[in-house]
């Protein structure tokens, strides 16, 4: 979604249009398990090939590394392979098949790739380990909300909210007052709470009543804690 507020319709139309594009570039370029780019970068990764990036993938890749390491890797962005075996590289929602098994788990996690397992030269990246899945979804919307951000500003906008379903960030103000953004209730969907934004803020959430498992009335949420 996005909201702006200008007087000039023609800038802003033109703006959102060049948004939706990148973004629907980017929605096949750093998708983690449907056909795209990422996922060539990740078969090549598991093969022990040499990966040559563009200067854009290898930022992106490289900032998702940072991140992991200054959340003391409670952000893993190689555990892709886990990720699709809750089955959570999925569209359709809830999912009801059986969580996996605690022996599957630990067989995934005995060899679970790290950091480390990441070697640079240049734009090009390899690895030893064959475990190693990038999945971006934890970094990916907030990275598309940024660039859509830049676009924003570089057709002169001021003025705007980027929300990509639930990673939101605001530009100035809604004509002489603040953004107001509401946060959603898990157990009956309406507002949690109203929060009030100035100028450059940005605003995250993730919450188990979307993307979630269930079975045997059990509900298994989409952030996993290995």
């Amino acid at each position: 979604d996005v909201v702006i507020w200008s007087d000039d319709e023609a800038q802003a139309s033109e703006a959102v249009s060049v948004i939706s594009e990148r973004f629907n570039e980017m929605h096949t370029q750093w998708h983690a398990w449907k056909p795209g780019r990422l996922q060539v970068i990740n078969q090549q990764l598991q093969q022990g090939q040499t990966v040559i990036l563009t200067t854009e993938e290898a930022e992106v890749l490289k900032n998702s590394l940072k991140l992991s390491q200054l959340s003391q890797s409670h952000f893993n962005p190689l555990m892709g392979a886990v990720i699709n075996l809750w089955g959570f590289h999925n569209d359709e929602y809830p999912i009801t098949t059986p969580p996996p098994t605690v022996e599957s788990i630990k067989s995934l996690l005995e060899f679970a790739p790290q950091v480390s397992d990441i070697h640079w030269n240049d734009n090009q990246i390899s690895s030893g380990n064959p475990n190693v899945w990038f999945d971006l979804g934890g970094i990916a919307k907030g990275y598309a909300v940024d660039v859509a951000v830049n676009i924003l500003q570089q057709h002169g906008i001021q003025h705007a909210i980027i929300n990509a379903g639930g990673d939101l960030r605001a530009l100035g103000q809604k004509g002489e007052a603040p953004w107001t953004i509401a946060i959603q209730s898990p157990k009956n969907w309406e507002p949690l709470a109203l929060i009030k934004v100035n100028g450059n803020e940005a605003i995250f959430t993730s919450g188990n009543y979307r993307r979630y498992m269930t079975f045997d009335g059990n509900r298994y949420a989409h952030i996993i804690d290995l």
